[in-house]
């Protein structure tokens, strides 16, 4: 199959993050304060030609808003002012595999009895 051939849905990657029902409801209580915000388009264009971050404060670049709706959860450990895609991705990556060795641990803890 090419690229061309590709669904819509083969150009993204889910990762899954565990959260429990206290950051979820965080998670959906950013999403209620942020929603119909818009998306940052002038503070993403001339934040590519200055050494700084461009924002409005009532309007998000997409990964922004995904690093700050898990920081008000409390899944990231810490704040990010401006963040990429690729670093949010490389983050959300960590975080995951993490969690996953956490949970493999715990599994193989409890087996050990």
């Amino acid at each position: 199959m090419t690229q061309e051939d590709a669904s819509e849905t083969d150009h993204w990657k889910k990762i899954e993050l565990k959260v429990d029902d206290y950051q979820l409801k965080n998670i959906f209580r950013f999403y209620e304060q942020t929603a119909g915000q818009k998306y940052d388009w002038i503070g993403m264009v001339i934040s590519q030609f200055v050494p700084y971050m461009i924002k409005h404060d009532r309007k998000w670049y997409c990964s922004q808003w995904i690093a700050h709706a898990l920081i008000s959860a409390g899944v990231f450990p810490v704040t990010y002012e401006k963040i990429s895609p690729g670093r949010l991705r490389e983050i959300v990556l960590n975080i995951a595999a993490q969690q996953s060795l956490d949970e493999d641990l715990c599994n193989s803890e409890g087996s050990e009895v």
